[in-house]
């Protein structure tokens, strides 16, 4: 649950909304690479998934990992390689050959991977302790807001809970 897995998260979800509005119809490879993109960053962290997605069964999503996220700094470099590998992909697309729509997401998408890649000398900048945002103080929040409307969101949940020891642990 890092400030970057939480940015990207949150931005993958309005990339998928402004495709899934946009409505096109032929570019079906754009839009699956969207979609893809966003099914496996919902799904690396269980959290980020259940305040993101009430049904994630609705985007094809049953079975998925139960997991806090990571927190390691010293993993800059094969985040560094997933980023490029993202990169990679996006600019496969022949950009003359989207619409604007899917130009203006792929333009954000593009920036954000360049400003990720640039930031990622500066991961022991990063404060997950912080006084007023840390971990420490939006995990038991995040816990305490975390709705119940199944019986999975039970058993998530507290196999979530079984996982904070060892999160907390690898944070420090």
């Amino acid at each position: 649950m890092k400030k970057r897995n939480k940015l990207l998260a949150f931005f993958l979800v309005f990339i998928l909304s402004i495709t899934t509005l946009s409505g096109c119809g032929e570019k079906q490879s754009f839009e699956k690479f969207l979609h893809n993109l966003f099914i496996s960053e919902v799904t690396g962290n269980t959290i980020n998934l259940h305040y993101t997605l009430e049904n994630p069964e609705s985007y094809g999503i049953r079975y998925y990992p139960i997991a806090l996220g990571s927190y390691d700094p010293d993993s800059s470099d094969d985040f560094v390689a997933g980023i490029k590998k993202l990169q990679f992909e996006l600019t496969s697309f022949p950009y003359h050959e989207l619409t604007l729509e899917e130009q203006l997401t792929y333009d954000i998408l593009k920036d954000f991977l360049d400003t990720q890649i640039k930031l990622s000398d500066y991961t022991l900048y990063e404060e997950p302790f912080s006084y007023s945002n840390g971990m420490q103080t939006q995990l038991p929040i995040l816990f305490a807001e975390y709705e119940f409307n199944d019986e999975r969101d039970v058993q998530d949940y507290l196999q979530l809970l079984k996982l904070v020891d060892e999160y907390m642990e690898d944070m420090i």
